[in-house]
C-alpha cells in the first residue's frame, strides 16, 4: 500500500505496509508499520538534490524514528547526506540479528543523531543515545562515530542499583554489594581501541565500596569476537568494615579465613595486560578493637 504525491518540486510518499515492501527487497533488517517521506527534488537523470526533507517511520510504541535534512546524488559519485535524526526503540532486541549482539536486555532505548558525509560512508558527527530496563541498568552514550574515522570517540556512563542488572550477560554472581556506575571514554578504530578516564564506583563501604580510576591502552581482537587487553594502568581503593567480604573478590583462595569484624582500606596501583595484571604498589590496612595491621 502506498501513495506518491508529486507537485512540481513537492514530493509526499506514504508508505502504510512497510512489512510487504521490506520484504520484497529483502532488507537486512526487515521494517514494520508506515513510512511517510517529504521535500523538494530537483535534479534529472544523472543528479538530483533532496532538500527540505523529512522521513518519519512509524511503529510506535515498538519503535518510531524521524530525520530531515538533505540528500544529494550524482551519477559516479558516492552521494551526500547533511541529516538530523531522532528515534526510540521498546527494546534493542531487533537490533541483535543486525549487529551480531545481544544486547535487547538493555531495554527501551532513545538517540539523537546528526549525520553528514556520502551516502557509502556516513559519519555521525554528534549522537546522544540512552537506555533503560527493567532491573533498573541505565546506559548513556554520546561521541561521534564514522565508518573508517580514526576521530571516533564514545563517552558512557552505566549505572544500576545491583550487579544482579548485569545476568543477562554475566549469570547469577556470588555477591552483590549494592549499587554501582561505570564512566569512561572509548576512542579509535574497531580494530584497535583505547580506553581513558575510566572511574568506577560499586557498593558501601557496610558491604564493601570498590572505586577504580585508570586508562586501557590498547583494546583489540574485537573484530575476531576474542577481546585483549594491553597497557592497562589501574588504581584500586576498597573499603569495607568486615574484611571477609572482599574474599569473596580476590582472584586467589586465601590460605585462612580471615578474622571477623576487621575493617580494611587500602589502595592498589595495577599495571599490565588482561593475560597479567600484576600489582606494582600498594597499601592495605586491617583495623579492629584491639588491632592494627598494614602492609
Amino acid at each position: 500500500q502506498g501513495d506518491l504525491q508529486v507537485a512540481g518540486s513537492e514530493l509526499n510518499l506514504a508508505l502504510g505496509d512497510l512489512e510487504f515492501f521490506s520484504r520484497s527487497c529483502e532488507f537486512q533488517f526487515p521494517l514494520d508499520g508506515s513510512l511517510q517521506i517529504q521535500g523538494k527534488i530537483q535534479g534529472g537523470r544523472d543528479h538530483f538534490q533532496f532538500s527540505e526533507s523529512t522521513f518519519t517511520l512509524n511503529n510506535m510504541p515498538t519503535y518510531g524514528f524521524e530525520a530531515g535534512g538533505s540528500l544529494a546524488y550524482q551519477l559516479g559519485e558516492p552521494g551526500s547526506a547533511d541529516l538530523v535524526a531522532a528515534g526510540e526503540m521498546e527494546s534493542l532486541a531487533y537490533l541483535v540479528d543486525w549487529l551480531g549482539i545481544d544486547i535487547g536486555a538493555l531495554g527501551r532505548a532513545s538517540a539523537h543523531l546528526v549525520i553528514a558525509g556520502t551516502l557509502e560512508s556516513p559519519h555521525i558527527t554528534e549522537f546522544r543515545a540512552r537506555t533503560e530496563n527493567a532491573s533498573g541498568l541505565v546506559t548513556n552514550f554520546s561521541g561521534s562515530l564514522g565508518t573508517g574515522q580514526t576521530e571516533n570517540r564514545v563517552e558512557f556512563d552505566l549505572s544500576a542499583p545491583g550487579l544482579a542488572a548485569l545476568s543477562p550477560w554475566t549469570g547469577e554472581l556470588d555477591t552483590d554489594p549494592g549499587s554501582w556506575f561505570a564512566s569512561g571514554t572509548v576512542q579509535g578504530e574497531r580494530s584497535s581501541l583505547s580506553l581513558t578516564d575510566l572511574v568506577s564506583e560499586l557498593g558501601t563501604p557496610a558491604t564493601y565500596a570498590l572505586r577504580i580510576e585508570g586508562a586501557v591502552g590498547a583494546l583489540t581482537g574485537l573484530e575476531e569476537e576474542v577481546a585483549k587487553f594491553d597497557d592497562i594502568s589501574l588504581s584500586l581503593y576498597l573499603v569495607s568494615e568486615d574484611a571477609r567480604q572482599l574474599q569473596t573478590l580476590a582472584p586467589f583462595e586465601f590460605p585462612h579465613e580471615l578474622p571477623p569484624y576487621q575493617a580494611i582500606e587500602g589502595k592498589l596501583e595495577l599495571a599490565g595486560s588482561g593475560e597479567e595484571l600484576e600489582i606494582t604498589q600498594g597499601k592495605v590496612q586491617f583495623t579492629s578493637s584491639d588491632l592494627e595491621v598494614t602492609l
